[in-house]
């Protein structure tokens, strides 16, 4: 972001108002609104990283898998994770 200049994402606030309007919260409008949507948006990827964390942790057995299998399917639980409420809301389309 820093090299090319480019902004930071508006999805993960669009996201959080997306889901916030699907469980009638009102957030407010204009500036309010958005300043509302941009924190719940920057948790929701902190919980989803938690939540791939843990899980990963949790996994029953003593056998792990090597690290490079590991690797892959944590990153495809984490992007599967975030991806999930931003297709379901037609944010994005992976």
């Amino acid at each position: 972001m820093t090299i090319r200049a480019r902004p930071a994402s508006d999805t993960p606030a669009a996201t959080a108002s997306g889901l916030a309007g699907k469980v009638r919260i009102d957030l407010g409008d204009g500036t309010t609104g958005e300043n509302r949507s941009s924190g719940p948006g920057s948790v929701l990827g902190i919980a989803t990283r938690i939540t791939v964390g843990v899980a990963d942790a949790l996994l029953p057995g003593t056998r792990r898998p090597p690290l490079a299998v590991a690797s892959v399917g944590i990153t495809a639980a984490a992007m599967a994770l975030a991806d999930l409420p931003m297709t379901a809301l037609g944010l994005t389309d992976p």
